[in-house]
């Protein structure tokens, strides 16, 4: 009588594993016959590292994600943010939305300077300030 031997779920190499089905679309059987493991073994290593419909979503719209936190950092600026912040530290994390938004673009981001982004800020804040002045003084009217 021949005896089958059981396959050892330990003995997945993942590295393999990994490129046989992402780069050479096998299925987990496939991949489980080449290595001499069960396709459960396969599937149970293989599973959790494999990148889901979210993060497929999600990677491809990483740039524009990006360019939303970046707003809503710009946003968030007010009279009580900008008093106990100074203008470097939020230069430094607007610098850093901008240079991962770049990357995630293709784009180079090895040639921003940090006085850039915070001569950037000031203006923006000062046109800001300069708005809401604008909006507070009511204009006089002529008296006859």
């Amino acid at each position: 009588m021949k005896i089958k031997k059981k396959p050892i779920p330990n003995k997945v190499d993942l590295k393999k594993a990994l490129d046989l089905k992402l780069n050479h679309n096998l299925s987990y059987n496939e991949i489980a016959e080449a290595q001499g493991v069960s396709k459960q073994a396969i599937h149970q290593r293989l599973k959790p590292l494999l990148p889901t419909k979210a993060t497929e979503e999600y990677k491809a719209n990483r740039p524009d994600i990006l360019a939303e936190a970046q707003l809503k950092l710009l946003l968030s600026l007010d009279q009580t943010r900008l008093k106990k912040a100074s203008v470097n530290n939020l230069a430094y994390a607007f610098k850093e939305f901008f240079a991962c938004e770049r990357t995630e673009r293709g784009q180079s981001n090895s040639n921003i300077a940090l006085h850039v982004i915070v001569e950037e800020l000031e203006r923006t804040d000062r046109e800001r300030r300069e708005k809401e002045r604008n909006t507070t003084i009511e204009p006089a009217t002529p008296t006859d």
